[in-house]
Formats: C-alpha cells, sequence, structure tokens
C-alpha cells in the first residue's frame, strides 16, 4: 500500500473525493456497496479480468462478454433459477472476513453447525457430563435450525450478472456490512435470492483490505479513489507507520491505535490474548513479569509499554527472594516506579490501597527484600504496623499512607501484601515513525523488554 502522502496528494478535501456525499451518510452501508460496484465497473476488461479472477474465483470469457449491475434492482428470477450451482457466487466482504454466530449456519450445513454447538458447549460447560453436552446440543441445534427457517425475505446488497452472446453464464450477488457479518442473512441470500442447495454452497469471504490491495495494483482513477475513500473512512489498513506520513494528526493516531495489536504480535510471537483498560496484552514466560501491555495514547502521542513485575503475593516474594539472593539492577533509560497494593484474599483483585511513587526505585526493592517475610497475607494489626514502617522508612509519601490507612481502618479481614514494580518505556509518534519506516521499531521495542527483564535477572 502507498504511504497516506502519496494517497492523497493535493486531495486531502474529503468532498472532491467522487464517492464522498454531502448527505452526511457517506459512511453506510450502501454507499460503500456503490463505491465498490462503480468502481468495478469503470475498470478497462484486463482489469476487470483480474478482479473477477482473484475476488469472485471466475475467469472471464476471451470475447463477447457483457456485465450487468444491480443495486436497488434484481436480475430476473427466471434467469437465477436457469444458471447451476456452479454458476452461482454469494461474495461476502467486511472488515473482518468473519461472520458471528455458529459455523455452517451460513450454508446451513446441518453436520457442521452440530459440531460448532458442541465445541462452544464442551468448553464452556466443563463440569457436564458427555450425556448432559449432548443434550444441550440438540436444544440449541433445534432452536438455530428454527431460526433458520424462520428468517424472512432476501435482499442481497448488489449483483453483478456476466453473459457471453447474451446469454446469462455467472451471477454474483454482494452482501456488505461494517461490522461482523450475519450468517443467517447468507443462509437466506443463498437459499432466496440464488436459489442454492443447503450444505455445500459458494460464498467467498472477503476483507476490505484484500480488495484494497488489489486496487493498488490497478493503474485507474476510480480504483485510486476507491481507496482514498476507504481511507477518509478509516478502513485502509497500514503494516507500517510509515504508511501515515501525509495525514493529519487525528488519522495518524488512529491508525497508531490499529498498529498496536499487529506490533504486540510480532514483538511476542503470540497472539493479542486480552484487552485491559485500553491496553492489548500478551502473556508473557518472564518469572515476574506475566503480561505485557502496549498501548497508544492519544493525548501525548506516544506508544507506552508498562511491564508489571510482582503482580501477585506469590510472585512478589519469589521475585524479592531472588533479589535478595542474587542481586538485581536498574535500567537507566527506563522508567521505575513503586506500584504497592494490598490485594482481596483468595480473588487477587486489588484493594483500594494502590499508591504509584516516583521515590528511589533502589530504595523500595531494597526494603523490601530486606522485609521479605512481610510479603504474605496479614491482618488489620499487621497491615499498620507494616504501613507505619514504610512511612518512616520514606518508601511510602504521607498522603498515600494516610489514604491506605484509611481503607485498611475499615476492612477487618486478612489481605495479601503485593509490592508490585512498574517498568515504563514511552516512544513518542515522530519516532515510532521514524523507526518504523526503518523497521526497527519491532527489534526496538524486543530491546527494551530484554533489557527490562535483564535487569532484573
Amino acid at each position: 500500500m502507498p504511504n497516506a502522502k502519496e494517497l492523497l496528494k493535493n486531495r486531502n478535501d474529503k468532498y472532491l473525493n467522487v464517492f464522498w456525499s454531502y448527505d452526511g451518510k457517506p459512511t453506510l452501508e450502501n454507499n460503500v456497496t456503490k463505491a465498490f460496484i462503480n468502481t468495478i465497473d469503470s475498470l478497462s476488461l484486463n482489469d476487470k479480468k483480474r478482479v473477477f479472477a482473484e475476488l469472485f474465483d471466475y475467469t472471464l470469457p476471451e470475447a463477447d462478454i457483457s456485465f450487468n449491475y444491480y443495486l436497488q434492482k434484481v436480475p430476473d428470477e427466471s434467469i437465477r433459477r436457469s444458471l447451476t450451482d456452479s454458476q452461482k457466487l454469494l461474495f461476502a466482504f467486511n472488515p473482518t472476513k468473519k461472520c458471528w454466530g455458529h459455523v455452517g449456519i451460513d450454508k446451513n450445513n446441518e453436520k457442521e453447525i452440530r459440531k460448532s454447538i458442541k465445541v462452544s458447549l464442551t468448553e464452556y460447560y466443563t463440569d457436564l457430563s458427555e450425556e448432559e453436552i449432548e443434550k444441550k446440543v440438540e436444544e440449541q441445534f433445534n432452536e438455530t435450525i428454527n431460526k433458520i427457517i424462520k428468517r424472512g425475505d432476501s435482499r442481497p446488497d448488489a449483483w453483478i450478472l456476466i453473459c457471453k452472446n447474451e446469454t446469462p453464464v455467472f451471477c454474483i450477488a454482494m452482501e456488505n456490512k461494517l461490522y461482523d457479518l450475519d450468517p443467517f442473512q447468507l443462509n437466506n441470500h443463498c437459499e432466496k435470492s440464488l436459489f442454492l442447495d443447503k450444505g455445500e454452497r459458494k460464498i467467498k469471504y472477503c476483507s476490505y483490505s484484500e480488495i484494497l490491495n488489489l486496487f493498488d495494483g490497478i493503474d485507474s482513477f476510480l480504483a485510486k479513489e476507491f481507496i482514498r475513500y476507504m481511507y477518509l473512512l478509516k478502513y485502509w489498513t497500514i503494516d507500517n507507520l510509515s504508511q501515515t506520513v501525509g495525514m493529519d494528526d487525528d488519522n495518524i493516531d488512529f491508525y497508531a491505535q490499529k498498529r498496536v495489536k499487529q506490533l504486540l504480535k510480532d514483538v511476542s510471537g503470540k497472539e493479542v490474548s486480552r484487552h485491559r483498560g485500553w491496553m492489548d496484552m500478551v502473556h508473557s514466560d518472564n518469572p515476574y513479569n506475566k503480561e505485557i501491555g502496549l498501548k497508544y495514547d492519544n493525548e501525548k502521542r506516544r506508544f507506552e509499554l508498562p511491564l508489571y513485575f510482582g503482580t501477585n503475593q506469590n510472585i512478589c516474594r519469589k521475585m524479592y527472594s531472588d533479589f535478595k539472593e542474587r542481586g538485581y539492577s536498574i535500567a537507566s533509560d527506563l522508567t521505575y516506579k513503586n506500584s504497592f497494593h494490598f490485594q482481596f484474599k483468595g480473588i487477587r483483585k486489588n484493594a483500594p490501597s494502590y499508591y504509584d511513587s516516583d521515590t528511589s526505585i533502589e530504595q523500595y526493592i531494597n526494603f523490601w527484600i530486606d522485609n521479605v517475610d512481610s510479603i504474605r497475607q496479614i491482618g488489620k494489626e499487621e497491615r499498620h504496623i507494616l504501613l507505619d514502617k514504610m512511612l518512616a522508612a520514606g518508601i511510602i509519601p504521607k498522603i498515600e499512607y494516610d489514604k491506605i490507612r484509611k481503607f485498611s481502618d475499615s476492612y477487618d479481614k486478612p489481605l495479601n501484601v503485593v509490592p508490585e514494580i512498574g517498568v515504563y518505556y514511552w516512544l513518542n509518534i515522530d519516532d515510532a515513525i521514524r523507526l518504523d519506516t526503518d523497521k526497527k521499531l519491532v527489534s526496538s521495542i524486543k530491546d527494551v523488554i530484554k533489557r527490562a527483564y535483564a535487569a532484573f535477572g
């Protein structure tokens, strides 16, 4: 894909784009579909051959071809029924290339539906017997089939009918969604618009990015306008921040956010496992730091890499015991913060006692090395003794001490002591773009993590 400067050039005014409307609704699915159809219609025959082969898995006849396009109209039913199943295709496109719901609903494939339901229920009901699972599978399967049967009419978003010597030879129905596709709707289109038998149906799923990558290689005014249009709608995808050169700040921030998940995957070699507090996270095999998080802060316009060492009592106790035995070091270019808190017993949920202080990290670590036996579950009186000791040693600011002491006074049950350490690295967007342009952003983040881990052994 080109960078934004090449893409936009002197056309940064969205209203200059031929597909951008003045009615205030340029983002409607119907408008995206119309722009897609208009673009295909405008292509030369050679470019059409490429598009039909790569997007629709269809080889156009060599000569005497004509194309009929439909948006608010439908090809005659007699024509659609006259074509064989191999001459008909449902083209389903959206940003994710995915459907919601169980596998097999789109094709009304009962074997696949039943299998998908069983997998889902087996994962959810881990304590049920095989017989109990099968009973639930049957109930949900029957509900799903009834829902398929009772669905309403079918109205695909667009159609393309291809003729050779004025005889129809191939028909494409299209469904577009700005989010995940609806498998019940796709099944309806197959059954009630394309008249396809259930089970084995030709449905081609395609993402917006696949369409844009294909159009990017076509020398056509409307193909380029379609890419610009999708960029303005924020459906243009990037795999390197260098592609944001020339964007305005809002769009750079938007695509920086999009870059986070892939960066984490490239850095860790793992899929993003969860999302917490607007931060994507992956599991780490480090004994003290169990998750690597990465986020992009729009207000500060920077990437933030927080690494939390000792997120529960057991990890903390081992970490400080190891520090006591073999020592530790501090990476000079990273930011360290004291991240002490109590944790509720059993559920590992932080109690309202957290404080994040910039006081000397060496002083903080050394205090806990000397008091490693206090990293355990303790009652109210012992908490008060520990907090007083932390205050006297300068480990906790007085304002935080007062706040935590107030909470501790109000809570009678034992709490876990968790003297966590936060290690932070920040990278502003300009430096991130420069590093990504040089293909060094991933290795730079990896190096930060490596140095943070090495400092703690």
